[in-house]
């Protein structure tokens, strides 16, 4: 009898732990007067007396103890049921074309027909093969947003870049609104989501992540003898060794749900800083050596999680990407930060490869608190499946609004309203001798909830930036 109530309480203490995160978010949201409970040094201690409460409940409860195999009958089927829920429910989610390795993409094709215009090219020998670097810097606003939306005034960075002899765009904006369609888009020279493989794809996700690996930019440069140096590409050892368990999504959201919350700050916060500052570190020592390059890196700030003050060092207060918004306040922080290291990656850059071509980009800008209103998997309009509205055109302003700095020793011919699908198109019409076509340039706007269904917006923000210009 005593093995069985004991396999109750702790039953019960293993839902109660993993419930714990849900309780905080759900005070962070609905703050009480008396007490501040969105903090875990005042809701803990509550929040294990219920456990103890709980426990010493059921140890003395004489109705409990005298029904001992009735309760531990229903609580067997309870979990039983549990788990074939989750099975059942994972099964109809789970892209099943990744075990029959169906592709949904043209990458194969891709390959043939890069072959085949390489054969039919002409002035092949005045090709050019300069050193690229395509570092996106994730949720990094242009001058104008970061001025009208966040009060800060960031002249210093941009007239530093513009000293450097690059050309900054104030008011270039991205193509999509969340990063595997915008940089995949970019590589790939096309809006993907155009694709008919893309609309009939079991998960569109998927889909759109392929391209990391294999995209038209990629193979092309392949092809010319360049060495692919990128963390696009998970397979890629140069960066993997640096992975941690802390940094996979799925942890990351264990802990944060848990009562393992109370230490989250230094199981993520610390890998998370060291992730960052290791991809940092590698950009401001690159050599590129003898062999053309490109360089092709994602690092995730200013994006949240904030974990850097502007001079590197550490938020006394973290919440995590998961849970409450953080204040604009912290995201400038963080964008000053980056601003910082961008010269620094840049300086080195230009010192050992000066004739180099670099783009510096954002993939998409950042909402702020609206993220959750319109954008995110956990956002109203997700729960409320509101794929049909368009969010209002200042926070799409906001959210597409990015950094765009391109230096090129030569001319490339870049027209101020370009936008990333045609980044591509520009360079390698001139390096290569290519005759690609120019895209328009518009915009997107898609609730992150499959199906996408995305929304033209490009005369809604059009609109906006010649009332913020004029």
């Amino acid at each position: 009898m005593e093995q069985r109530i004991g396999a109750i309480i702790i039953s019960l203490n293993i839902f109660l732990f993993f419930l714990y995160g849900r309780v905080l978010d759900y005070f962070i949201k609905n703050p009480i007067a008396l007490i501040n409970l969105t903090r875990n040094r005042n809701l803990l201690p509550i929040f294990l007396c219920i456990m103890l409460v709980l426990s010493l409940y059921i140890f003395k409860n004489n109705r409990i103890q005298n029904n001992l195999k009735l309760i531990t009958k229903y609580l067997n089927q309870f979990s039983i049921g549990l788990v074939f829920v989750s099975i059942f429910t994972m099964g109809i989610h789970y892209d099943w074309t990744l075990v029959y390795k169906i592709k949904n993409f043209k990458g194969n094709e891709k390959k043939v027909e890069l072959m085949s215009k390489l054969k039919t090219q002409t002035n092949l020998k005045n090709k050019l093969n300069p050193n690229i670097y395509f570092l996106i810097f994730d949720s990094y606003p242009n001058h104008r947003v970061l001025d009208h939306y966040y009060s800060f005034n960031d002249s210093g960075f941009v007239n530093n870049l513009i000293s450097m002899g690059f050309n900054v765009n104030q008011n270039a904006r991205s193509n999509y609104c969340f990063t595997g369609a915008s940089i995949n888009s970019t590589l790939s020279m096309r809006y993907l989501h155009l694709d008919s493989e893309f609309k009939t794809a079991y998960n569109q996700d998927n889909y759109i992540a392929r391209f990391y690996s294999d995209n038209y930019v990629t193979n092309r440069l392949e092809s010319e003898g360049y060495d692919i140096i990128s963390n696009f590409n998970k397979e890629d050892k140069r960066f993997s060794y640096r992975k941690s368990l802390f940094l996979d999504d799925f942890v990351q959201l264990v802990i944060h749900l848990s009562m393992f919350r109370i230490i989250e700050n230094e199981l993520i916060v610390t890998q998370l800083r060291s992730e960052t500052q290791s991809k940092l570190q590698f950009l401001k020592e690159f050599d590129p050596g003898n062999k053309p390059v490109f360089v092709a890196m994602h690092i995730m700030v200013p994006h949240s999680p904030f974990i850097f003050l502007h001079d590197g060092s550490r938020p006394k207060y973290f919440e995590s990407a998961f849970g409450k918004f953080e204040d604009k306040n912290k995201f400038i922080e963080q964008v000053r930060f980056t601003g910082y290291e961008i010269i620094k990656i840049l300086k080195n850059i230009k010192t050992h490869d000066p004739e180099a071509i670099i783009i510096v980009q954002a993939d998409h800008g950042y909402g702020a608190e609206d993220d959750m209103k319109y954008l995110n998997r956990n956002s109203v309009a997700a729960a409320n499946d509101m794929r049909e509205q368009i969010p209002p055109s200042n926070y799409l302003d906001q959210r597409f609004g990015i950094l765009n700095a391109i230096y090129s020793p030569i001319s490339l011919g870049i027209r101020a309203s370009s936008t990333p699908v045609n980044l591509f198109r520009f360079i390698f019409n001139k390096i290569f001798n290519e005759n690609n076509k120019y895209l328009p340039d518009s915009s997107y706007f898609a609730l992150i909830k499959q199906p996408y269904l995305f929304h033209d917006i490009t005369d809604s923000l059009n609109k906006v930036n010649m009332l913020q210009t004029d």
